[in-house]
């Protein structure tokens, strides 16, 4: 039985120690398309992931709270690092962030096929953490690639980006969907900024591994007449800001972030799109795929 999982996202290593790799595997069928294939095995992993280990919450009050339907998720300061409760019912599994981000714990048993969308949120949330120091950044957001560039469509819950990603395959011939919720975004060495599929994609099964050039941010609204415009300054960095996966309680993180989006920002233009689920609205977004 195979004890340690190797898998590549956005070009970063994970490795998670498990006592049946095999089963382990089962409760992470999006990830099977970002297992490594032993070509990474002399670089160093961006985290480990280990499972088995006893953890109780301290009695002070959580520092942070949040909801994740249908998950409830409670951050706790420790002296080893930020201990996350995850909980949905009577049901609760812990997550220990290290304080170095390299080795994260959990009192999973990593075999138990009821764990999956446990094991699923805590690689996610240890993936956000660890990779923004290499200028990477875990969005919200709607992905459509055409011949090597991508465009990455922003807006709040409901606003329609999986709408006009889908009108997007139906009107311009050669585009795909490369994500449809959770995509990473990472500044290379090249100073290039490209979007990768990730094994999250919301409800839709998108888990391609695979990248494109990011040619555009574009955030839309819901409008009765379809316009587009490029925003600029502190509107263009709050476009980005509010999609982006963040811990609000973890200030390094917070800095971390603030200033990949400002780069990423200052690198790739920033578009707001007013539009109609319709024909027009994709062949005015479509003109930003130079």
């Amino acid at each position: 039985m195979k004890r340690e999982l190797d898998y590549i996202i956005a070009g970063h290593r994970l490795l998670i120690e498990t006592p049946d790799g095999e089963q382990t595997q089962k409760l992470l069928p999006s990830f099977s398309a970002f297992l490594g294939n032993g070509t990474a095995e002399e670089t160093d992993p961006l985290f480990r992931f280990s499972g088995s280990t006893i953890m109780i919450m301290p009695e002070t009050p959580p520092v942070e709270q949040f909801t994740r339907h249908p998950f409830h998720y409670a951050v706790s300061e420790t002296d080893l690092g930020k201990l996350i409760r995850m909980s949905r019912g009577e049901q609760h599994h812990h997550l220990l962030i290290p304080r170095n981000l390299h080795h994260f714990l959990s009192d999973l048993t990593l075999t138990d096929q009821e764990e999956s969308p446990i094991l699923n949120s805590f690689l996610m949330i240890a993936f956000t953490l660890a990779a923004a120091p290499l200028k990477t950044v875990k969005l919200h957001a709607s992905v459509i690639e055409r011949a090597g560039k991508a465009i990455l469509f922003l807006g709040s819950s409901g606003t329609g980006k999986s709408t006009h990603t889908r009108l997007w395959q139906e009107h311009i011939s050669g585009s795909t969907l490369l994500n449809d919720d959770e995509p990473v975004v990472r500044i290379t060495e090249e100073g290039e900024v490209r979007v990768y599929g990730t094994p999250w994609s919301g409800s839709t099964h998108c888990y391609r591994n695979r990248s494109a050039g990011v040619v555009a941010w574009v955030r839309l609204y819901q409008h009765p007449e379809n316009r587009l415009r490029e925003i600029k300054g502190i509107a263009a960095f709050t476009s980005l800001f509010q999609s982006a996966a963040i811990l609000r309680s973890d200030e390094l993180h917070r800095e971390r972030l603030f200033g990949n989006v400002t780069e990423m920002t200052e690198r790739v233009p920033v578009y707001r799109l007013d539009c109609r689920p319709d024909r027009e609205a994709v062949m005015l977004s479509s003109t930003l795929m130079k």
